[in-house]
């Protein structure tokens, strides 16, 4: 997972400015499941965020039907964006779950400083 933060609105006049406070999460869409098999059964991700590490106090979950998902040369990546996020240090990890509702483990946290 890959993650790049967005600062509040900047004075430069430009058209394109942040509102609120805000972070980009990117990751590859997973293709097999934990044992190795073929993972044919994706439902979606959940993004889990908080200030501390490891203590995830919010959740969104993000159906695969709405997730955006592009195809890439090694893969498929996905990306998602949070905002709204107050000033100071986030966490952020993303799991995948099944039409079963078993979902994996966590990605590897990522973290991002919010000014």
């Amino acid at each position: 997972m890959t993650l790049q933060a967005c600062g509040g609105g900047g004075g430069n006049g430009s058209s394109n400015a942040t509102i609120g406070n805000s972070a980009i999460l990117a990751w590859y869409a997973p293709t097999t499941k934990a044992d190795g098999t073929p993972l044919a059964d994706l439902a979606g991700y959940k993004v889990y965020y908080g200030n501390s590490s490891h203590n995830y106090t919010q959740t969104v979950k993000i159906p695969l039907a709405v997730a955006t998902c592009t195809a890439i040369t090694n893969g498929t990546q996905c990306t998602f964006s949070i905002t709204g996020l107050s000033s100071g240090m986030w966490y952020f990890a993303v799991t995948a779950y099944d039409t079963f509702g078993n979902e994996s483990v966590y990605s590897n946290e990522e973290s991002k400083t919010i000014q």
